[in-house]
């Protein structure tokens, strides 16, 4: 059965242009299921229904809507479907869906009711307004199993992820969407499974990291999620602490999942980590707020099984939401534990009774959260939990038993050998259950050193008194850049020195870029050029002790395959390596697994297509590529071209036969590699008369994109490039493209200056420092396998660019 996404919403919520967007990017069919009904009455819902009943208005809609899905499933392809506003009063058309496709993917959209109102045109007050959306919203996400806010989008938020050349750039009026398409198809991506990250593994597994917490509801810290790049910064993931109680005072359940979901549309537009869904509020605190209101309603008991009921439907927000984690509170598991003030929590008696009501309750929730991960928590009042045998051992026993792969368990300490059984109790676990990724700390003042310690997902906290200028009060309080220069200090994880090797690489700007941004996040490492000649120098630098990784440039990189114990199949289908990092034993760093070799020029080229081609371009299913010259870059850019499944891939080199030989080789690649459908694109090389007359292939239409990889200094003599000039022929593509720089050498070269030309054409030129700047962020992921915080190495690389006497 071929995966169908459904999207649902109220008119103007902006489903049909997602929907537009993401078949595009997903290269899913788009089934317009309000233009099946409209081509086939020849006239508008409204003026049918004048004439005929619901009901016949429903029949005709459930079979033309039907047909058209029935059709694509019987072609095995994969398809959005965007239904009509209307058709939530269509039961067996929604059924349908639910019920006989069982599709697992019916997106409630929902949008900012300003803009829903703009679009209707609503005259009437805007509260009224606000009112009569917000009672149509529960009947929409009753039949959906998700729900996307779909936030504002505007050009802006590109602007602030490139890098403009002044008085060359002015405005991005094409990407007016851009921000809404990337956030949407990574969302789907999640829900359905696609690997994103195809360079790196940025697992919790085998290295520490931490997760930055963020309380909500909370004016401060909400204000301040507006610049959630900055906030962020260094961190693996981001721990939503949810306020329930403060919440549950304001408003219903869908009323907080509506508040939670904006908030959550906030954080992934500026940050782009795994959010952990979590409740700051415990069991007993959350029973006892909704049992006084229930008693001060009714004179009925309030029934625990309902409680636990609302409480796992609170948590089932999170995978509503689409988010990557969600904590459950396995003390609803534990036999003894008591809700009320006067009880006592008992650590040790967990629950062995696999028919139990509740643990039945729980694997049914654990079975319906699709992809995302839940993680156990449990939080003990006992100081004996890390004992063996004890509270901590049984807890895990019990998780295990229910297939949970990610537990966090916490106790207040008391002294601070405290911490020392926290790690023990770590150590011993991790032999015992290696499948579950544990966390485990002491909280408290005395139980600091219990998070420096714990491996995965340390809580740490924004910096008030940096960020906003707000006194930290607890005593409890540590901060990223803490925690990664205490576990250096303490020898528990090693400073690596990374490199940019290469000729002429003294010149290079990324040490400097790097340098600053381990220092800026507390990271114990060094980055430095070394400039050789010969292979021998990249040799040496591998012998030393320290050796974390290099940025191989011209003219090694072909020979750097030969120093890596194993390649990324895509550096080999390329024939370059760019990037070598090493990978060492996480609890013996000082001992080398091995070299790894990667090219990152390939992806770099993606990121950037993907961030800054419009979607009007995206939506061309067989599109057009433009490549100039035959270096590494270029057959990095041909790679990822026919990664993205382009149509049609053009090659021109001053040496024709450079480049049909480029061309054929790729052709080749296809024929014979397996899966991905890769025999999509067609690379063809240019003569010299077919590129300066803009003589297209059959089958070819105008290039959306143009890519420049020949204006490089030479690496031997470091003289400046000789750029191409490009007939203006090239830029007719009737809506715009992406003209892309690979290199600073030559920072505004003139196909550079066409495309600046050409911005009220839908052009955007995309200079070197733009490539750099991707480059910069793709290898320090690999260096350091955490996510880049891109917004400081912007910063970074601006200042050090404008420092080097150069201007924008």
């Amino acid at each position: 059965m071929p995966n169908c996404i459904v999207l649902v919403g109220v008119r103007g919520c902006g489903k049909s242009s997602l929907g537009l967007m993401a078949s595009s990017m997903l290269e899913y069919v788009y089934v317009d299921a309000e233009r099946c009904v409209s081509e086939c009455l020849h006239m508008t819902d409204s003026e049918y229904l004048q004439s005929h009943t619901t009901e016949e208005y429903q029949e005709l809609e459930y079979r033309l809507i039907v047909s058209a899905v029935e059709e694509q499933i019987a072609k095995k392809q994969n398809m959005v479907v965007v239904l009509p506003a209307i058709a939530i009063e269509n039961q067996p058309l929604l059924d349908y869906f639910v019920r006989q496709i069982a599709t697992p993917y019916l997106i409630h959209i929902v949008r900012e009711e300003a803009k829903v109102l703009e679009y209707l045109e609503y005259s009437e007050p805007f509260e009224k307004g606000k009112e009569l959306l917000r009672k149509m919203l529960p009947r929409y996400s009753a039949v959906a199993n998700y729900v996307y806010f779909n936030m504002h989008s505007d050009p802006s938020f590109i602007e602030n992820k490139y890098i403009i050349i002044r008085d060359r750039q002015t405005k991005f009026p094409t990407l007016a969407l851009k921000a809404a398409e990337l956030d949407f198809v990574s969302y789907l991506e999640f829900l359905t499974g696609i690997e994103r990250r195809v360079h790196t593994n940025l697992s919790f597994r085998n290295k520490y990291t931490t997760a930055i917490q963020v309380n909500f509801p909370n004016l401060h810290i909400q204000d301040i999620l507006y610049n959630a790049s900055d906030v962020v910064a260094g961190c693996d993931a981001v721990d939503l602490q949810i306020d329930a109680i403060a919440l549950m005072e304001s408003g219903s359940l869908n009323d907080i999942e509506d508040q939670i979901s904006r908030l959550v549309a906030n954080i992934r537009r500026g940050a782009e980590l795994p959010i952990i869904f979590n409740l700051q509020n415990s069991l007993t605190d959350i029973y006892q707020f909704m049992q006084t209101r229930h008693q001060a309603k009714s004179d009925e008991k309030f029934d625990i099984m309902d409680f636990h009921v609302f409480y796992l439907n609170f948590l089932g927000i999170a995978t509503r939401l689409g988010l990557a984690y969600v904590a459950l509170d396995l003390s609803l598991c534990c036999n003894g534990v008591k809700y009320s003030s006067e009880g006592t929590r008992d650590d040790i008696m967990v629950t062995n009774d696999t028919t139990n009501e509740m643990v039945t309750l729980v694997k049914d929730f654990l079975r319906k959260c699709g992809k995302t991960i839940v993680m156990g928590i449990y939080h003990s009042l006992d100081p004996k939990i890390w004992d063996s045998n004890y509270g901590g051992v049984k807890i895990m026993e019990f998780a295990h038993e229910l297939g949970i792969t990610m537990m966090r368990i916490t106790s207040k300490a008391l002294d601070l050998t405290d911490n020392l059984k926290c790690w023990n109790f770590i150590k011993y676990m991790m032999t015992e259950y290696p499948d579950i990724l544990l966390t485990a700390f002491n909280t408290g003042e005395l139980g600091k050193l219990s998070k420096i310690l714990n491996r995965v997902l340390t809580p740490v906290h924004i910096d008030l008194n940096k960020d906003l200028n707000i006194p930290i009060e607890s005593n409890d309080w540590i901060v990223n850049s803490d925690v990664q220069r205490s576990l250096f200090r303490a020898f528990i994880v090693p400073g690596s020195s990374f490199h940019v090797t290469g000729a002429n690489s003294s010149n290079n700007l990324m040490p400097a870029v790097h340098q600053q941004t381990y220092s800026e996040l507390g990271l114990p490492h060094s980055f430095s050029s070394y400039e050789s000649t010969s292979i021998s120098g990249l040799a040496a630098l591998i012998k030393s002790p320290n050796f974390g990784g290099a940025s191989i440039l011209p003219p090694f990189t072909r020979e750097a395959l030969h120093f890596a114990d194993s390649t990324s199949t895509h550096a080999r289908a390329i024939g370059f390596v760019n990037t070598l990092v090493t990978e060492r034993h996480w609890t013996n760093p000082t001992k080398l697994v091995r070299i790894k070799g990667y090219n990152t020029d390939w992806i770099v080229v993606s990121q950037i297509l993907r961030s800054s081609l419009s979607p009007v371009n995206t939506a061309i299913r067989e599109k057009t590529a433009l490549i100039i010259g035959s270096c590494g870059v270029s057959r990095a850019s041909i790679y990822a071209l026919i990664r993205l499944n382009y149509k049609n891939v053009l090659v021109y080199d001053t040496k024709y036969t450079t480049a049909k030989s480029i061309a054929d080789e790729f052709n080749n690649l296809q024929e014979t590699t397996n899966g991905n459908s890769f025999k999509t694109t067609n690379v063809i090389a240019l003569t010299k008369k077919s590129f300066n007359q803009v003589e297209l292939a059959e089958g070819c239409a105008y290039p959306v994109v143009i890519i420049e990889g020949k204006c490089t200094a030479d690496p031997k003599t470091g003289k400046p490039p000789l750029a191409i000039e490009i007939p203006s022929g090239w830029f007719k593509n009737e809506t715009g493209g992406v003209a892309m720089q690979t290199s600073i050498d030559l920072l505004i070269s003139p196909m550079l200056d066409t495309a600046f030309e050409l911005q009220d054409k839908g052009w955007i030129g995309a200079c070197g420092l733009n490539y750099l700047y991707c480059q910069s962020c793709t290898q320090f992921e690999l260096f350091v396998n955490k996510p880049a915080p891109r917004h400081l190495m912007k910063k970074f690389l601006l200042d050090v660019y404008q420092k080097s006497t150069r201007s924008l």
